[in-house]
């Protein structure tokens, strides 16, 4: 399972890219099973918007997920969540450095 980010905007105090993965996804352009918008501010980093096409496992590309957000300078992940018109909202700490050093 492989793994890209393609940078949107990038400033002194925000970075906004697009996660995407699949099976046959090696760069842009390439067929894609699983994207994300993600805003990075302050170390935190929040996803919004996630869509997969399949019935996407999260957990097949963990290792790699978390070594592109420990190269981003990610130390917390939030996401949002909907279900049934609820909002969700998770933060989550993640010990990238330890996790992966």
């Amino acid at each position: 399972m492989n793994i890209t980010f393609e940078e949107i905007y990038k400033n002194s105090n925000i970075l906004i890219g697009i996660i995407r993965a699949g099976a046959e996804h090696k760069e842009y352009g390439d067929p894609y099973e699983f994207s994300t918008i993600v805003v990075i501010k302050d170390s935190i980093a929040t996803f919004k918007g996630a869509v997969s096409t399949t019935k996407f496992n999260i957990l097949a590309i963990r290792n790699k997920l978390r070594a592109l957000l420990k190269e981003l300078g990610v130390k917390e992940v939030r996401w949002e969540r909907y279900r049934k018109s609820v909002k969700k909202l998770t933060h989550k700490q993640i010990m990238i450095i330890n996790y992966l050093s």
